[in-house]
């Protein structure tokens, strides 16, 4: 089974994770900010571990893709650091640029 990371809560997540579960993935950790009460909601909701931040997301050990999917002012930031620092496949789940230039 592939093990999934998680960065973002929104309301949206739930859809994504569900169709992941159903493509095999197990949702492994889930975070976005210290004390966000929606990241530790999804990941009792999926039996995942709850990082800290989205920092210690992508230090999760074990990992074989990335899902990023929070508000869209720090998705550009989260992906760029992810991007340096793994070498997963990662879903990005809105667009990353407010204008296609």
């Amino acid at each position: 089974m592939q093990r999934l990371g998680v960065i973002g809560s929104g309301s949206i997540v739930p859809f994504h994770l569900d169709a992941l579960k159903a493509a095999g993935f197990e949702i492994a950790v889930v975070g976005t900010r210290p004390g966000s009460e929606r990241s530790a909601a999804l990941a009792e909701r999926y039996g995942a571990a709850l990082a800290d931040s989205w920092q210690d997301v992508l230090a999760t050990p074990g990992l074989d893709a990335l899902l990023i999917a929070p508000e869209t002012s720090v998705t550009t930031e989260i992906l760029a650091a992810a991007l340096e620092q793994t070498s997963l496949p990662i879903l990005v789940e809105k667009p990353i640029s407010y204008s296609s230039t």
